[in-house]
């Protein structure tokens, strides 16, 4: 059995990127009434997005990649940037959010790291090139106490200008939201409440 993590219409609304427990992301053509496998997550895969001009689809997962694929299902970049270099396979950067930006041209990422030894885990944002899979900027998240205070979502303005982000907090504080400087990586505010 699989669950159900991320959904993400075309822009067209002909299409449906489907992103679940399992490690094929689904795409399904209502027009056609067939649906598209994306293989390339070695593991869960529960995050998807749809660019603007709908000539994208990105997947992230548990394996810590994103990966850019175009509409036919070829796979373009298989972004790493979330991954720890010489570490053991339980110590992997989990992503929980995927967004391109307004012109399509970039991504930012949320992801936290697994880490069973650690008290602490950080939580990161990268804003990284869709053409290339250059990570552009690097925007630290918070040293957190649990897996269930980390980023788990990132989104743009309309612009592009701004990037919002939202988190988990804790008991007393309830959530928080932060908007960042999309250019320069900048805390501009920061929002907290109770749940």
């Amino acid at each position: 059995s699989s669950l159900v993590e991320s959904v993400a219409f075309t822009p067209d609304g002909r299409r449906l990127v489907v992103g679940s427990s399992h490690e094929v992301i689904k795409v399904w053509d209502f027009i056609a009434n067939e649906s598209m496998d994306l293989v390339g997550h070695g593991t869960r895969a529960g995050i998807v997005a749809v660019s603007r001009d709908g000539k994208k689809f990105a997947t992230g997962g548990w394996d810590g990649k994103v990966i850019i694929w175009d509409s036919a299902g070829t796979k373009l970049i298989e972004y790493q940037g979330h991954r720890l270099p010489n570490t053991p396979p339980e110590h992997i950067k989990t992503v929980l959010s995927i967004c391109f930006s307004p012109d399509s041209k970039q991504i930012v990422s949320a992801a936290y790291h697994h880490n069973p030894l650690a008290v602490r885990i950080k939580s990161e944002l990268k804003i990284w090139s869709v053409e290339t899979g250059e990570t552009l900027a690097t925007l630290e998240g918070e040293h957190i106490e649990s897996r269930s205070f980390a980023i788990l979502c990132a989104t743009y303005s309309p612009d592009g200008k701004l990037i919002a982000t939202g988190s988990f907090g804790n008991n007393v504080k309830g959530f928080k939201v932060k908007l960042w400087d999309a250019k320069t990586g900048k805390v501009l505010r920061s929002m907290e409440g109770h749940t």
